[in-house]
């Protein structure tokens, strides 16, 4: 999803006279983060595990707005070790939201449907949380440091984003089942559940907008109108 983000973002159409969106779009100074820093003379190291990383890094690139895609996101894996999910996920996503505190930067943090128990359909940001799972839990927890941190964050509750991934070693779905397929692998998926997906794409316009909308803030549930 970082990937589709910032090229989205950085993105310059050649239009005359420019969209509203493309005028979004071209308004930003991308600055790409991860574990290892990514190619370019904007990419930074941040390990949000680590204050002093975050800390760091928010100092030196003095950002006015900050996406926070950084999880651990595997639900087998959060079940199987927990204190790496939360570890990721929760303290985390606080020492970002604190860094984004001291800088006076926009955080926007993307969190997941699994913050429901998934026993109706059509939940709206009003209802109350009822996570089943070990992930589920950690991002309303990651949800509460964030809100009790900052005045005006955004959170964004996604059920499923769909894309490939332009490079390996990242958790796309989709390169994961391509990747399967060729190897001649099976490719295993329950048929009992209902989601509201998006493609990466559409989320990475909704995100642009929402960080040029200065008077946005609270929670936001994204996802395709009809459930499959």
């Amino acid at each position: 999803m970082g990937q589709h983000l910032a090229r989205r973002a950085a993105f310059v159409p050649k239009e005359s006279p420019p969209s509203e969106a493309a005028r979004v779009r071209s308004s930003f100074e991308v600055f790409e983060a991860d574990l290892v820093r990514p190619p370019g003379a904007n990419g930074q190291a941040i390990d949000v595990t680590s204050a002093a990383s975050v800390k760091d890094a928010l100092q030196q690139i003095s950002p006015q707005a900050v996406v926070l895609l950084a999880a651990v996101s595997d639900i087998d894996q959060c079940e199987a070790r927990p204190e790496v999910a939360e570890s990721v996920n929760v303290t985390g996503a606080a020492q970002v939201a604190e860094a984004c505190a001291r800088t006076g930067a926009k955080l926007l943090f993307v969190s997941s449907a699994a913050v429901f128990d998934g026993g109706r359909h059509g939940y709206r940001e009003c209802d109350a949380v009822s996570p089943v799972s070990v992930y589920g839990r950690t991002k309303v927890q990651a949800e509460q440091r964030i809100a009790s941190l900052l005045s005006n964050p955004v959170i964004l509750r996604v059920a499923l984003v769909l894309g490939l991934a332009e490079q390996s070693g990242t958790n796309a779905m989709l390169n994961k089942f391509a990747a399967k397929l060729r190897a001649g692998e099976e490719v295993s998926l329950p048929d009992f559940e209902f989601r509201n997906p998006i493609d990466a794409a559409t989320l990475s316009n909704f995100i642009l907008e929402l960080l040029a909308n200065e008077r946005a803030s609270g929670i936001f549930h994204l996802g395709a109108r009809e459930t499959i």
